[in-house]
Protein backbone atom coordinates (compact mmCIF):
# COMPACT_ATOMS: atom_id res chain seq x y z
CA UNK A 1 0.00 0.00 0.00
CA UNK A 2 1.34 3.45 -0.88
CA UNK A 3 2.14 5.75 2.04
CA UNK A 4 -0.35 8.39 0.86
CA UNK A 5 -3.21 5.85 0.78
CA UNK A 6 -2.11 4.52 4.15
CA UNK A 7 -2.12 8.03 5.62
CA UNK A 8 -5.52 8.78 4.09
CA UNK A 9 -7.04 5.59 5.53
CA UNK A 10 -5.66 6.35 8.99
CA UNK A 11 -6.96 9.92 8.89
CA UNK A 12 -10.48 8.83 7.80
CA UNK A 13 -10.62 6.18 10.52
CA UNK A 14 -9.22 8.75 12.95
CA UNK A 15 -11.96 11.20 12.03
CA UNK A 16 -14.64 8.65 12.87
CA UNK A 17 -12.79 7.64 16.05
CA UNK A 18 -12.48 11.25 17.28
CA UNK A 19 -16.13 12.06 16.49
CA UNK A 20 -17.39 8.90 18.22
CA UNK A 21 -15.16 9.18 21.30
CA UNK A 22 -15.66 12.94 21.57
CA UNK A 23 -19.42 12.43 21.51
CA UNK A 24 -19.11 9.79 24.22
CA UNK A 25 -16.95 12.15 26.31
CA UNK A 26 -19.76 14.68 26.24
CA UNK A 27 -21.87 12.41 28.44
CA UNK A 28 -19.13 10.53 30.32
CA UNK A 29 -19.00 12.83 33.35
CA UNK A 30 -22.71 12.60 34.07
CA UNK A 31 -22.81 8.84 33.41
CA UNK A 32 -19.84 8.25 35.73
CA UNK A 33 -21.67 9.81 38.65
CA UNK A 34 -19.55 12.99 38.44
CA UNK A 35 -16.22 11.31 39.13
CA UNK A 36 -13.49 13.99 39.17
CA UNK A 37 -11.00 11.99 37.10
CA UNK A 38 -13.56 11.55 34.35
CA UNK A 39 -14.30 15.27 34.52
CA UNK A 40 -10.68 16.04 33.69
CA UNK A 41 -11.14 14.39 30.28
CA UNK A 42 -14.78 15.12 29.50
CA UNK A 43 -17.18 18.04 29.52
CA UNK A 44 -18.46 18.79 33.02
CA UNK A 45 -20.81 21.59 31.96
CA UNK A 46 -22.05 23.25 28.77
CA UNK A 47 -19.34 25.92 28.56
CA UNK A 48 -17.32 26.31 25.39
CA UNK A 49 -14.11 25.66 27.33
CA UNK A 50 -15.34 22.26 28.47
CA UNK A 51 -16.39 21.38 24.93
CA UNK A 52 -12.83 21.94 23.72
CA UNK A 53 -11.92 18.75 25.57
CA UNK A 54 -14.16 16.75 23.25
CA UNK A 55 -11.86 16.92 20.20
CA UNK A 56 -8.61 17.36 22.16
CA UNK A 57 -8.41 14.15 24.19
CA UNK A 58 -9.66 11.77 21.46
CA UNK A 59 -7.29 13.32 18.91
CA UNK A 60 -4.40 12.96 21.35
CA UNK A 61 -5.34 9.31 21.90
CA UNK A 62 -5.65 8.73 18.15
CA UNK A 63 -2.24 10.31 17.65
CA UNK A 64 -0.76 7.76 20.06
CA UNK A 65 -2.53 4.94 18.21
CA UNK A 66 -1.39 5.95 14.73
CA UNK A 67 2.17 7.00 15.50
CA UNK A 68 3.58 3.49 15.15
CA UNK A 69 1.99 2.56 11.79
CA UNK A 70 2.77 5.97 10.23
CA UNK A 71 6.27 6.44 11.63
CA UNK A 72 7.95 5.62 8.30
CA UNK A 73 5.36 7.22 6.06
CA UNK A 74 5.80 10.80 7.30
CA UNK A 75 8.59 12.79 8.85
CA UNK A 76 6.57 15.57 10.51
CA UNK A 77 4.03 13.46 12.37
CA UNK A 78 3.84 15.49 15.60
CA UNK A 79 3.82 18.83 13.83
CA UNK A 80 0.98 17.84 11.50
CA UNK A 81 -1.12 16.26 14.24
CA UNK A 82 -0.61 19.18 16.62
CA UNK A 83 -1.60 21.73 13.98
CA UNK A 84 -4.68 19.66 13.13
CA UNK A 85 -5.64 19.40 16.80
CA UNK A 86 -5.13 23.13 17.36
CA UNK A 87 -7.33 23.81 14.32
CA UNK A 88 -10.10 21.74 15.91
CA UNK A 89 -9.80 23.68 19.14
CA UNK A 90 -9.85 27.05 17.34
CA UNK A 91 -12.78 26.27 15.03
CA UNK A 92 -15.24 25.32 17.79
CA UNK A 93 -15.25 28.63 19.73
CA UNK A 94 -14.84 30.70 16.56
CA UNK A 95 -17.97 29.23 14.97
CA UNK A 96 -19.89 29.18 18.25
CA UNK A 97 -19.29 32.84 19.06
CA UNK A 98 -19.78 33.89 15.44
CA UNK A 99 -23.22 32.33 15.07
CA UNK A 100 -24.49 33.15 18.57
CA UNK A 101 -24.04 36.84 17.77
CA UNK A 102 -26.93 36.52 15.31
CA UNK A 103 -29.13 33.90 16.94
CA UNK A 104 -29.52 31.85 20.08
CA UNK A 105 -27.54 28.69 20.69
CA UNK A 106 -28.73 25.74 18.58
CA UNK A 107 -27.91 22.13 19.46
CA UNK A 108 -27.78 21.01 15.80
CA UNK A 109 -25.29 23.76 14.95
CA UNK A 110 -23.12 22.86 17.95
CA UNK A 111 -23.01 19.20 16.94
CA UNK A 112 -22.28 20.09 13.32
CA UNK A 113 -19.54 22.48 14.47
CA UNK A 114 -17.86 19.70 16.45
CA UNK A 115 -17.99 17.31 13.50
CA UNK A 116 -16.78 19.91 11.01
CA UNK A 117 -13.95 20.94 13.34
CA UNK A 118 -12.78 17.32 13.59
CA UNK A 119 -13.03 16.80 9.82
CA UNK A 120 -11.12 20.01 9.07
CA UNK A 121 -8.45 19.18 11.66
CA UNK A 122 -7.94 15.73 10.19
CA UNK A 123 -7.79 17.14 6.64
CA UNK A 124 -5.14 19.62 7.76
CA UNK A 125 -3.12 16.80 9.32
CA UNK A 126 -3.45 14.71 6.19
CA UNK A 127 -2.39 17.58 3.92
CA UNK A 128 0.60 18.35 6.12
CA UNK A 129 1.54 14.67 6.18
CA UNK A 130 1.71 14.66 2.39
CA UNK A 131 3.84 17.79 2.40
CA UNK A 132 5.99 16.30 5.11
CA UNK A 133 7.04 13.18 3.23
CA UNK A 134 10.75 12.65 4.01
CA UNK A 135 12.01 12.88 0.44
CA UNK A 136 10.18 16.17 -0.26
CA UNK A 137 11.18 17.89 2.98
CA UNK A 138 14.83 16.89 2.70
CA UNK A 139 15.06 18.52 -0.70
CA UNK A 140 13.34 21.69 0.49
CA UNK A 141 15.41 22.11 3.66
CA UNK A 142 18.58 20.55 2.23
CA UNK A 143 18.52 18.08 5.07
CA UNK A 144 20.00 14.62 4.65
CA UNK A 145 18.75 12.91 7.78
CA UNK A 146 15.71 12.90 10.05
CA UNK A 147 17.59 14.56 12.95
CA UNK A 148 16.97 18.05 11.61
CA UNK A 149 13.24 17.58 12.26
CA UNK A 150 13.77 16.65 15.92
CA UNK A 151 13.53 20.24 17.17
CA UNK A 152 10.12 20.68 15.51
CA UNK A 153 8.85 17.50 17.11
CA UNK A 154 10.22 18.44 20.54
CA UNK A 155 8.48 21.84 20.43
CA UNK A 156 5.20 20.25 19.38
CA UNK A 157 5.45 17.59 22.10
CA UNK A 158 5.89 20.39 24.66
CA UNK A 159 2.81 22.22 23.34
CA UNK A 160 0.70 19.06 23.51
CA UNK A 161 2.03 18.23 26.98
CA UNK A 162 1.24 21.71 28.26
CA UNK A 163 -2.26 21.49 26.79
CA UNK A 164 -2.72 18.09 28.42
CA UNK A 165 -1.69 19.61 31.73
CA UNK A 166 -3.86 22.74 31.55
CA UNK A 167 -7.12 21.25 30.27
CA UNK A 168 -7.75 19.34 33.52
CA UNK A 169 -6.33 22.17 35.67
CA UNK A 170 -8.71 24.82 34.32
CA UNK A 171 -11.63 22.54 35.14
CA UNK A 172 -10.89 23.05 38.83
CA UNK A 173 -9.43 26.56 38.76
CA UNK A 174 -9.64 29.16 36.09
CA UNK A 175 -9.75 32.89 35.74
CA UNK A 176 -13.43 32.62 34.85
CA UNK A 177 -14.24 30.71 38.05
CA UNK A 178 -12.45 33.40 40.10
CA UNK A 179 -14.40 36.16 38.38
CA UNK A 180 -17.71 34.45 39.11
CA UNK A 181 -16.59 33.69 42.65
CA UNK A 182 -15.77 37.37 43.27
CA UNK A 183 -19.02 38.49 41.68
CA UNK A 184 -21.08 36.12 43.83
CA UNK A 185 -19.31 37.28 47.01
CA UNK A 186 -19.89 40.90 46.03
CA UNK A 187 -23.56 40.25 45.31
CA UNK A 188 -24.02 38.49 48.65
CA UNK A 189 -22.36 41.35 50.55
CA UNK A 190 -25.00 43.84 49.44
Amino acid sequence: MLPSKKVLIYEVVGTLFIIFLGSAFHFAYELSGRVAVVGAFSAVNESVWEHLKLPFWPSLLWMLIEIYPLRKAVSNFFTAKAIGTIAMIVIIPAVFYAYTVFTEELLAVNIATFMIAVIVGQIISCRLFKKGHPSKRREYYHCHNRDCFASDNICIIHVLSASSFYFPRFKYWSIWNCRFLIRSRYDNAR
